[in-house]
C-alpha cells in the first residue's frame, strides 16, 4: 500500500511542475510583449522645509503659601475651603509627602 501511494504522490509533483513551468512560460511571453514603463529620474518637488517653533517663553511663577490662599479664599465667600473629597472606590497614586509646587498645599488639596 505504501509503494501505491508514493507513486500516486510522485505524479501529482510531476504535474504541479509541469504546471508552474506551463505558467512561467506565460509569464515570460506577456512580460516581453508588454512595453515596460521607462524608468526616470524622480520630480525634484520642493517640498515644505523644516520649520522650527519658536523656544517657550519661561516665566519664573512667584511662589504662593497655601495658607495665605485659604484665609484670602475665606475673607472673600465667608466659607471655608475645603480639602477634595474624593469619590469612593477610586484610587489616586498621589504619595502622602506630595506637595503642590507652587503654593506647597499638600497632597489633601490636590
Amino acid at each position: 500500500m505504501l509503494p501505491l501511494l508514493l507513486t500516486y504522490l510522485v505524479d501529482i509533483i510531476k504535474r504541479q511542475r509541469m504546471i508552474i513551468l506551463a505558467l512561467m512560460k506565460l509569464v515570460l511571453l506577456l512580460t516581453r510583449n508588454s512595453r515596460m514603463p521607462q524608468l526616470t529620474a524622480p520630480d525634484n518637488l520642493n517640498y515644505q522645509k523644516l520649520k522650527i517653533d519658536e523656544l517657550p517663553l519661561i516665566e519664573k511663577v512667584d511662589k504662593l503659601d497655601y495658607r495665605l490662599l485659604l484665609q484670602t479664599h475665606f475673607e472673600k465667600t465667608g466659607k471655608v475651603l475645603q480639602p477634595i473629597q474624593r469619590r469612593k472606590g477610586v484610587k489616586i497614586n498621589l504619595d502622602l509627602n506630595t506637595t503642590c509646587p507652587c503654593c506647597s498645599a499638600p497632597s489633601d488639596y490636590l
